[in-house]
């Protein structure tokens, strides 16, 4: 479970409607959420469009959890430059957690790195995730999130558009999605589908594999003219990340074009 970088809780008006887990540039948030989606019984057949690709028709064994945190309150120094500790305090914490035993023990979500702070604080995997506070009004909204859950009236999706538009994981509660929202969805999938067909005629995934050309992600995208290209996470760090057109990634596989780093030719003096 790797921390988000940027959580907030997302309305639409008054409305409460979801949270947003946020991402951050890790491993962890690229290897997508297949799990997270077996667990909670989201379809997802590539002719599966809209709410039903993305609402929940199963609750895993999610928790609610109270726990105390303790929390180091300090002040900087001005005149000496100096940092100075005020004291340590017991922050009461609560929030929804899915975790193989962070739910079972919340005493230890007070000593992972990840949650730890004050205020909205998510994290999560390609199998767990979580979200906490201290503030009384976001543990209230996070609560009728979770109570949302419980109900199967729950969607789980990566954000972008709208209210939606910060990059991350998103929990909705699906009974208060716009429609308009639900329609885009659908829309967006269909041409999902169309470009995982041409992704897979382009043979790309198998000539790297046969290059041994590894990496975290490989992810198509289609530009505004029509054309695809790829968002590309390397494993080797000797290569570079970024977004690439198919004639760059079959460079790639014969160690040429603008993915392989440049080394720097030493100095002469």
């Amino acid at each position: 479970m790797r921390r988000g970088s940027k959580p907030e809780l997302i309305y639409i008006g008054d409305v409460l409607v979801a949270v947003n887990l946020s991402a951050d540039y890790c491993a962890e948030h690229e290897w997508g959420i297949a799990r997270l989606r077996d667990e909670f019984g989201i379809p997802d057949g590539d002719n599966v469009y809209g709410m039903k690709r993305r609402k929940i028709t199963r609750v895993p064994n999610i928790e609610w959890v109270e726990y105390a945190a303790k929390w180091t309150a300090g002040k900087r120094d001005v005149e000496n430059g100096l940092a100075k500790v005020v004291g340590d305090a017991l922050i009461p914490n609560q929030g929804f957690v899915l975790h193989s035993w962070y739910g079972k023990e919340p005493y230890k979500l007070a000593q992972n790195s990840e949650l730890y702070g004050i205020g909205l604080r998510t994290a999560w995997s390609e199998d767990d995730l979580a979200a906490v506070s201290n503030d009384p009004e976001q543990v209230e909204a996070l609560r009728e999130i979770y109570d949302a859950i419980k109900k199967k009236d729950a969607c789980i999706f990566f954000g972008g558009g709208g209210p939606f538009l910060n990059p991350g994981l998103m929990i909705a509660i699906a009974s208060r999605v716009p429609s308009n929202f639900v329609a885009d969805w659908k829309a967006f999938d269909k041409d999902r589908h169309a470009i995982k067909k041409e992704f897979k005629a382009t043979g790309i995934e198998a000539l790297l594999a046969k290059a041994g050309k590894r990496y975290f992600a490989l992810s198509p995208r289609r530009k505004d003219d029509g054309t695809l290209w790829y968002w590309l996470n390397p494993y080797e760090r000797e290569d570079n990340y970024g977004w690439f057109e198919l004639e760059d990634l079959k460079l790639w596989a014969v160690g040429e074009g603008p993915i392989p780093k440049v080394k720097k030719e030493s100095m002469v003096n």
